[in-house]
């Protein structure tokens, strides 16, 4: 069977295109588990000559061992509670929040927790389930660190529990950071501002964007989701510096450095230069 790149369809076209075959796989996938579920109650893999679902699935399925090990699990999961069918193929849950959960429900609580779970990631579902419990190897150092930090706080943690003075210290650590990278302050100093005409960003209009903008990209698509990545944002000239746009909180925005390319490749075009954002902290870039 030979499948072509589809280069010849437009850009409207491509993103339907793969939407519908997403839902189409996702549909397939639920068809599976519920057929694999019926195959595995009656036990046809036996008389195919194969000891175990799982060896059935592998060899004649052609299916990879994790791939055969999370659509078992899911079968046998939504044996005993069929609602698990109609939200995999409405992709409310995946194979692998399926397995998350399998342990967990019962016939009392599985419709309470499948609609909690339901359109939650794998980390949202880890969270849902558990409380995470961390814990890591500290030298002599850090020890003495957190004995001092306990005693010293002991007139607002009487107990001293750990998890509570390294919240704190984690808390004053991310405010040390803020000031450092995104010129965060409590109490700002009166800013000069910035010139006209000039490409550098004041302390003011970052402290500004950045509080406005909530630290996340702020780049929203057509269908109105808006990216919010936190991970390498960049301040960015919504009318871009190259042609006049001024460094002013109502023309800076904060992207992420993905979308701030891709601003920049709809503005300039391909192959031409692009409207380089500023990172956070980091001086701004020349222009090109």
């Amino acid at each position: 069977m030979r499948i072509d790149i589809p280069s010849h369809l437009s850009d409207d076209d491509l993103v339907a295109q793969v939407k519908s075959l997403a839902r189409c796989e996702r549909q397939a996938t639920a068809c599976l588990i519920a057929h694999l579920a019926e195959l595995d109650a009656r036990r046809l893999y036996l008389a195919a000559g194969f000891s175990s679902l799982f060896t059935y699935c592998c060899d004649v399925l052609h299916l990879s061992e994790p791939a055969a090990y999370n659509r078992i699990e899911a079968a046998r999961t939504a044996r005993r509670f069929p609602l698990i069918l109609g939200m995999l193929g409405e992709g409310s849950l995946s194979l692998a929040t399926v397995r998350l959960l399998a342990s967990h429900l019962t016939a009392e609580n599985h419709q309470e927790l499948l609609a909690a779970a339901g359109g939650k990631s794998r980390r949202q579902v880890e969270e849902l389930l558990v409380r995470y419990e961390v814990r890591f190897t500290a030298s002599a150092q850090t020890r003495e660190k957190l004995r001092l930090a306990q005693d010293l706080l002991r007139h607002a943690i009487p107990t001293g529990d750990p998890a509570e003075v390294i919240d704190r210290a984690l808390t004053a650590l991310l405010e040390d950071l803020a000031r450092k990278k995104f010129a965060a302050t409590k109490r700002p100093r009166a800013s000069r501002g910035t010139s006209p005409g000039s490409r550098d960003i004041s302390a003011k209009v970052r402290r500004a964007v950045w509080i406005r903008d909530r630290g996340a990209c702020t780049f929203v698509s057509k269908s109105g989701r808006r990216c919010n990545e936190r991970a390498f944002v960049e301040f960015h000239h919504a009318d871009p510096y190259g042609v006049g746009g001024e460094a002013t909180v109502q023309n800076i925005q904060l992207l992420c450095r993905a979308h701030n390319a891709y601003e920049g490749e709809l503005f300039y075009g391909h192959g031409r230069p692009t409207e380089r954002g500023t990172r956070p902290g980091k001086s701004p870039a020349p222009p090109p």
